[in-house]
């Protein structure tokens, strides 16, 4: 008759463990943070529950380093295994942490059991090859109290540990240390089995992350989070469109939102810790202006402004441009000067060039008086002033190629007339423009230019 031995454990159940220590213990796991992966599943880490069970290796919920595993359990309790070397007559610590996402049933959850398995598979349990399925709820050796999943908070790190109270019987050659899901969705990280009696690992925090506020073109800038442990600290960016990070250097991509986590792995002597995150917000560099939306006359100035937001970014300043100089010109403070008649586009930038707000400013002539303008030497008469239906000019001799031109106050030409080569007066039909102000503009053969306000 076969002999059956039994094995009875003394099960803790802790969701945040802190221990205060001397001396750092081994960790005797093969792959205990799943960050050795083929073929999409942590190494040393073994499916027994396949019909019921999918496991891979995940980056986007860890604990600590880069990968974790993540479980998908539909049916039961499943089981994980990982084969762990032990030494027989020693006892040892176990314990795993774990992430419930999501699950659906009353009696989902998670715990953490163990088996001692011989140098040929065997559980030694049962009997059976592990391989052939040789496990069962009722095959393990010991296991902690299940944790529901409506009992905890959902997509939060806890911890599962457990002591073995008896030791490890001579015919084992490993701990099956198996990790059991039942109908939930949940990450698993930082896998550890000890020896009792070495002493366990401190704890470690970190800080000096906070959140941060910057804009697009904003130059690559340092964190400097710190652990307790005197051990250097990673950092992730959870939006790589937003912003990038290079060591301890982020550079910014683009607007937007992401968290920068800091996690520190731990070592022999220290505990992972837990990781820190903090909100980086980045926003678009924009410029605004206040609008001067109307026509200047001929030799006035204006001075146009211009705001950048956020007013905390780096570089706030901008920088102003004409698309006519011949028309407005505008210096490096947004002063502008209408030189003729005309139009231009004044533009004012952000200091990259990104952002830009246009003005479109009109250029017409002075009516405040009959005389010529600054730039004529010669005189230009209309009689009579008002008109009616005939405006006769009278001017110098025009030489071959002078003309008359008549715009409205916005600058747009309503009537032109070449005049005739050397005369000194011209007639020019007017009786089609309504009544109003104009401006004429007699040009003679050698380009001089006079003015003269004409009343309808």
């Amino acid at each position: 008759m076969k002999t059956i031995r039994l094995f009875f454990a003394v099960i803790t159940l802790t969701t945040l463990c802190s221990l205060t220590t001397l001396q750092a213990q081994t960790n005797l796991v093969p792959n205990p943070g799943f960050e050795t992966v083929m073929d999409g599943v942590p190494d040393n880490w073994t499916n027994l529950s396949p019909s019921t069970l999918t496991i891979q290796a995940a980056t986007d919920v860890v604990y600590a380093g880069s990968k974790s595993l993540k479980v998908i359990s539909t049916y039961g309790f499943d089981f994980v295994i990982n084969y762990v070397p032990v030494t027989p007559g020693k006892t040892y610590n176990l314990s795993v942490w774990y992430n419930i996402q999501s699950y659906t049933g009353s009696r989902s959850g998670v715990s953490l059991a163990y088996t001692y398995i011989d140098a040929d598979g065997n559980n030694l349990n049962n009997g059976g090859q592990i391989a052939g399925g040789a496990i069962t709820s009722g095959s393990v050796v010991g296991s902690t109290t299940v944790i529901k999943a409506n009992t905890v908070t959902l997509q939060t790190w806890g911890q599962l540990t457990l002591t073995t109270n008896e030791v490890v019987p001579s015919t084992a050659a490993y701990i099956g240390i198996l990790l059991r899901p039942n109908q939930i969705t949940a990450y698993f990280d930082n896998a550890s089995v000890t020896e009792v009696g070495a002493v366990s690992k401190q704890d470690q925090t970190i800080s000096g992350l906070s959140n941060l506020e910057k804009t697009v073109g904003d130059a690559d800038f340092s964190l400097s989070a710190t652990a307790t442990s005197g051990l250097a600290v990673t950092y992730s960016s959870s939006n790589t469109a937003v912003a990038t990070i290079s060591g301890n250097t982020v550079h910014i991509v683009g607007a937007g939102t992401t968290t920068i986590t800091a996690s520190q792995a731990g070592n022999d002597t220290y505990n992972a810790a837990t990781p820190v995150t903090a909100t980086l917000t980045v926003e678009e560099l924009k410029v605004s202006a206040i609008r001067l939306g109307l026509s200047l006359e001929q030799g006035s100035t204006a001075k146009l402004t211009a705001t950048v937001s956020p007013t905390n970014a780096t570089n706030t300043n901008v920088t102003w441009s004409s698309d006519n100089t011949a028309v407005v010109t505008v210096d490096n403070t947004g002063n502008i000067a209408a030189l003729t008649v005309g139009s231009a586009i004044i533009t004012v930038a952000s200091a990259d060039g990104a952002q830009s707000v246009e003005f479109e400013i009109n250029v017409t002539i002075s009516t405040a008086n009959n005389a010529p303008a600054a730039e004529s030497d010669f005189a230009l008469h209309l009689q009579p002033n008002p008109v009616v239906n005939e405006a006769r000019f009278i001017f110098t001799s025009a030489g071959s190629g002078a003309s008359i031109v008549i715009s409205d106050l916005s600058g747009k030409t309503v009537v032109a007339k070449i005049i005739a080569t050397n005369s000194t007066a011209e007639t020019v039909d007017v009786s089609v423009l309504a009544k109003g102000t104009y401006i004429a503009r007699y040009t003679d053969a050698a380009g001089k230019q006079a003015f003269v306000k004409m009343i309808k």
